[in-house]
């Protein structure tokens, strides 16, 4: 996959920049990196974590969700630092001055790739606020119960077999 990523960044307009050209498709590469970490993490959220959630038992199910959106959480938060800083180093090298953003065909291309990911940082900063802290403190709950659960268990097999033993040696 790295290789597949170098392809494409030595295939780019990275690799048409007259200075610092290796720096630049190194850039290239990382900013692909990171968005293919970011939405394919985002596919296998929406794919395979509700599989392996609901083959959980109904207790454990909090657990394992809250698990894998806060591993993902804190991966794309890195992504998105990397995609930005990356994007911001190579609208510098592409685009150049303000204007360049309605004056260039690689400026205008920009502004629909910023205006479709809004939405998607949208969603993922209430994924990040709201969705992980809910997820952890349901989890948490969840746990608390199931140890509140299994101590009134304990305590009632522990009653139950010192009746017994009482009953058994009088």
């Amino acid at each position: 996959t790295a290789a597949l990523l170098l392809a494409q960044a030595l295939g780019s307009h990275a690799a048409a920049t007259p200075i610092w050209t290796s720096f630049t498709v190194g850039v290239d590469w990382v900013h692909l990196a990171a968005m293919s970490v970011w939405i394919g993490g985002l596919a296998l959220l929406g794919l395979a974590v509700p599989a392996v959630v609901a083959a959980q038992p109904e207790h454990g199910r909090p657990a394992v969700l809250a698990a894998a959106v806060g591993r993902f959480s804190a991966i794309a938060v890195w992504c998105v630092v990397l995609l930005a800083a990356t994007g911001l180093y190579q609208s510098w090298v592409h685009v150049g001055q303000p204007d360049g953003f309605t004056r260039t065909s690689y400026g205008m291309a920009l502004l629909v790739k910023l205006a479709l990911i809004v939405p998607l940082l949208v969603l993922g900063a209430l994924n990040l606020l709201v969705n992980r802290p809910g997820l952890s403190r349901t989890a948490a709950a969840h746990a608390r119960q199931a140890r509140e659960r299994a101590g009134s268990l304990a305590r009632r097999l522990g009653l139950a077999q010192r009746s017994a033993v009482r009953v058994e040696h009088p």
